[in-house]
Parts: structure tokens; C-alpha cells; sequence
């Protein structure tokens, strides 16, 4: 997913000439970097309650 965003597939229009691809600023970068990494990564698990006595059973 990622790499298809920041390396898209090549586009052409009907008569075969191609479209130019977009061309994005250092930050804008970062911002599409950030937002794709936070969103992978928000994805928390919920801690579970362990306690001693099932640790050393």
C-alpha cells in the first residue's frame, strides 16, 4: 500500500501519451508518512491484567 502511494503505476491517456505524476514537497512527504504510519500503528491491543501468582504457577 505504501509503496503504491509514493510510486504509483505509470498513467496514460487515450491517446498514449503519458500524464505527468504529481510532485510533492519534502513536507508533504512527511505528512503522508506520518499519517500512514500513524494509522498502521493506532491500532492498539488492550492490555491484559496478569498477575504474579499466573506468572509463577
Amino acid at each position: 500500500m505504501y509503496k503504491k502511494l509514493m510510486f504509483p503505476e505509470p498513467s496514460f491517456t487515450p491517446q498514449g501519451f503519458p500524464i505527468p505524476k504529481p510532485k510533492f514537497t519534502m513536507s508533504e512527504i512527511d505528512s503522508m508518512d506520518f499519517g500512514f504510519f500513524d494509522e498502521m500503528f493506532s491500532e492498539e491491543q488492550p492490555e491484559q491484567k496478569v498477575y504474579i501468582d499466573q506468572v509463577w504457577a
